[in-house]
């Protein structure tokens, strides 16, 4: 039977839990509601800080950022998904203070996560206790507070839920007021940008749905539904058409159009001891300092909490209801896909999926075996403590149900010693206690369940707390000495932090003993994005980010396998001025100039952004570039273009700009010359920019291989430059296309009024 529990109005047993999730969300994040801290290490510090910070000042001047001048010499913003720019709790960031609305935006999420896992475990008629079960072990879990840590990842993960819950609510009842919320829910989740969990998501949600069918169900009734459910998911990518449409034209541009190479696409797969993690959780006590820097695994926990491991043991006993069984096999099918290469079958996997090849680290698909877990909790504990048939009229001895995970935590003991086997041991025996106490009427069953449920949340609490780093506001908003060197001056040039000398691979400090002080170390380097918070713009990046575009991951490899006086000329042809170190060569070349507590080279004789030049040379991209950074080549004098274009030559020339500003996706200039030239401009090449001369369009030119340039004749000009993402515009076109159809199906369904249908037997029902 189908729970009637309604969104708008709760009975109040169920007001006073939610009420209790949300103490619990308060009480985990108290520092970051009410004290002055704020997240930190993993991908927030290394980008999402930065790169949100960079969205909130759009936001302040109600613009959305298609392009981000900062990283990559200028990198499309929107189009490389991660950054999520058009993802809707983005909105949050229209509070004045960013740390502030940085810190709701994380405790939001995890609000929502807890509560829909709640609301859906109750719409399967679970009791009060089972859903706070389930509720908890997501919120709490260490998987889930690791995850965090990995931004696009996470806000993608925590949306299963929901669109879980509205999603077979259309299956089962098929209301408009479902098909809004559903496609809402998932729209949220595919613009969060984890393209590989929006597929599993909506494979497993399609899977889910087909088990609530009995198994005499009419064919036509099967696909009917199924139809129904494609076009939910086609309205859905119709709605989010701009982000799509402006991803897939920059697909074209990244080193992953023809595939990831599978070692590549392997790096980070779970290891078969990570398994272990199921039933007995590491130490994670201050592991920000005892973790060395070299040692952070991808996903830093995957236990769900003693009581969702022992769910998979003890959901043997309870094989014969659906919900167990379709769990336990959504467990496996997740585990298997973690493995990777560890799994022997995997390769085959690899290689016969669609567009698998596409992405990267297989240990992303253990959200799979996560919420399996969540829900087999739930399902669990409602079967121990509500039994149905058919085990309603039979005991279930406390030992058979704890046994196995007693023994299994045991045994792995053996082979962790370092791991917490005693606390899951105390546990599986006060749950014994509970029931055998239970069972002999010593206690009533509502001191038994609460008592259970407290348990649960002591130890996820105590156990998982530090898996979600905290530090003081001014970790992020205290200026470096490094980036007030660099901001002091009004030229507008690029800072490279890194080697330049020596292995480029190496960590930018020696002997450094943790992962606080590395993220530390980051702060005062100023490695990439971390200065994008102070206006700090870079020639390179964190590799992988922004779908690996193919001119990014040129750049470095020529940097990386040039000599160390190559790579100067690279840098300051590229822009860039200022170098921060991280440590002093033994040898340096005279002209450089050590400021700033001896952090900072000034690089003489670096390109401006812009300038204009009186001639061209025809190249081959990007073979040209071997003449671009060649020592006998003057960059001020010649442009390297693939085409030639006609031009006056002049005999003295003489050019300026006067006047140069950065807007959001916009880039204006102010210049003059005497003759024809060209204007190069030291920023990114891409076919999205659009330039007016005077207010007249013209042609943008790929100058040097990165960068941009274009045709001016003699006189005062005034350039403007202007991004948009290509596909952008048909992407609205079909958005509003899509509301027009999920407008028209939710009037048709309001005045039909065709009563719901209701399945003989579902995986609702026991």
């Amino acid at each position: 039977m189908v729970s009637n529990v309604k969104f708008f109005w709760l009975p109040k047993k169920d007001a006073w839990a939610l009420a209790l999730l949300t103490g619990v969300v308060f009480l985990f994040f108290f520092p970051l509601i009410f004290g002055n801290a704020t997240l930190f290490s993993r991908d927030i510090t290394a980008f999402v800080y930065p790169l949100k910070h960079y969205l909130h000042e759009s936001l302040q001047q109600n613009t959305l950022p298609f392009w981000s001048p900062h990283l990559f010499h200028g990198m499309p913003l929107m189009g490389t998904l991660f950054p999520g720019v058009l993802y809707p709790p983005n909105v949050i960031f229209l509070l004045n203070d960013f740390t502030t609305a940085f810190n709701w935006f994380y405790v939001g999420h995890f609000w929502g996560l807890i509560l829909s896992t709640y609301a859906l475990t109750r719409y399967w008629k679970l009791s009060i206790a089972a859903s706070l079960v389930s509720a908890l072990t997501a919120g709490l879990s260490g998987f889930f507070l690791a995850c965090a840590g990995i931004n696009a990842y996470f806000l993608t993960v925590v949306w299963l839920p929901s669109v879980l819950l509205f999603f077979q609510r259309v299956w089962l009842k098929n209301r408009p007021g479902d098909w809004v919320l559903g496609i809402l829910c998932l729209v949220c989740q595919v613009l969060a940008g984890s393209p590989e969990v929006n597929v599993m998501t909506v494979l497993l949600v399609y899977f889910f749905c087909n088990s609530l069918e009995p198994i005499r169900s009419r064919w036509s009734l099967w696909l009917g539904r199924t139809v129904r459910f494609a076009f939910m998911v086609l309205l859905t990518l119709g709605l989010c058409a701009p982000q799509l449409f402006s991803t897939y034209s920059l697909v074209e541009q990244s080193v992953r159009t023809e595939g990831l190479d599978y070692e590549h696409h392997t790096h980070w797969s779970m290891k078969p001891s990570a398994a272990s993690e199921v039933l007995l959780s590491k130490d994670h006590s201050n592991f920000m300092e005892n973790i060395p820097s070299e040692k952070f695994n991808f996903i830093q926990s995957f236990h769900m909490g003693w009581f969702a491991g022992a769910s998979l043991f003890m959901g043997v006993i309870f094989w014969r209801l659906k919900p167990v069984r379709f769990w336990s096999f959504a467990f496996l099918i997740g585990l298997v896909f973690s493995l990777g290469k560890h799994n022997p079958i995997y390769f085959s996997m690899y290689k016969v999926f669609p567009v698998m090849d596409m992405f990267r680290f297989p240990e992303k698909f253990y959200f799979i075996s996560a919420w399996a877990q969540v829900f087999l909790a739930g399902h669990v504990f409602e079967a121990l403590l509500n039994p149905v048939e058919p085990y309603k009229n039979r005991g279930i001895p406390f030992w058979t149900v704890l046994i196995a995970p007693a023994l299994a935590v045991l045994l792995l003991s053996w082979n962790f010693p370092d791991r917490l086997a005693l606390v899951n041991l105390l546990m599986f025996a006060l749950l014994g206690l509970g029931f055998w106490s239970y069972n002999n009427a010593h206690v009533k069953k509502h001191f038994l369940t609460t008592g259970i449920v407290l348990l649960i949340f002591v130890d996820l609490m105590m156990r998982h707390h530090m898996l979600v780093p905290m530090i003081e506001r001014d970790f992020y908003e205290n200026v470096p000495e490094p980036a007030q060197l660099i901001q002091s001056n009004p030229a507008i040039y690029r800072t490279y932090s890194g080697r330049v000398f020596g292995d480029l691979e190496k960590m930018m400090a020696p002997a450094i003993p943790n992962k606080l002080s590395f993220q530390k170390i980051k702060q005062k380097k100023l490695v990439p994005f971390r200065g994008v918070s102070f206006g700090i713009q870079y020639p390179n990046g964190i590799p992988g980010v922004g779908l690996e575009l193919s001119a990014p991951n040129l750049w470095r490899e020529i940097f990386r396998h040039s000599s160390p006086e190559k790579r100067l000329r690279i840098l300051k042809r590229s822009n860039v001025k200022y170098w921060v170190v991280d440590d002093r060569p033994e040898i340096l070349p005279k002209e450089l100039n050590w400021v700033a507590s001896q952090q900072v080279v000034q690089l003489e004789d670096s390109l401006p952004r812009a300038f204009l030049v009186p001639g061209f040379q025809l190249g081959k991209s990007p073979h040209l570039l071997n003449t671009y950074y060649d020592i006998n080549f003057d960059p001020l004098k010649t442009v390297l273009l693939e085409e030639s274009i006609p031009i006056t030559p002049t005999e003295n020339f003489s050019a300026s700009i006067d006047f140069l500003l950065y807007e959001t996706d916009k880039l204006t200039l102010l210049t003059q010359q005497q003759g024809d030239g060209f204007l190069v401009l030291l920023d990114s090449y891409s076919p999205d920019w659009t330039v007016t001369v005077d207010e007249q369009p013209t042609r943008v030119l790929r100058a040097n291989h990165f960068f941009r340039a274009v045709k001016l004749s003699p006189g005062k000009h005034t350039v403007i430059f202007t991004y948009q993402p290509q596909g952008y515009k048909t992407g609205l076109v079909i958005l509003f296309i899509s509301l027009a159809l999920l407008g028209a199906v939710c009037y048709r369904l309001k005045t039909s009024q065709t009563p719901a249908s209701k399945p003989e037997a579902s995986l609702l029902s026991y």
